[in-house]
């Protein structure tokens, strides 16, 4: 499943000039004075159980070392051979 999640950029660190002003001005972030950030929706992938596994499973200079659920999203640890 894929989402899109709001991600807070403070104040101090955007780039009110920059790249941020651009995204303010094209509707592709808000301001949010209240938090003192620029929001921006994060594109977030949600693996269903043994979807990575899959993925990586032709791999042959990587192994799988652990998988664990975690933030509500499922996670793999690979180690390169």
């Amino acid at each position: 499943q894929e989402y899109f999640v709001p991600w807070h950029l403070p104040f101090h660190r955007a780039e009110i000039s920059g790249a941020s002003a651009a995204a303010l001005e094209n509707g592709f972030a808000k301001k949010d004075d209240k938090k003192g950030a620029v929001v921006y929706n994060r594109y977030y992938h949600v693996f269903v159980e043994g979807e990575l596994q899959r993925l990586v499973a032709g791999m042959s200079n990587a192994t799988i070392v652990d998988q664990f659920y975690d933030k509500s999203n499922w996670c793999i640890v690979l180690e390169k051979l």
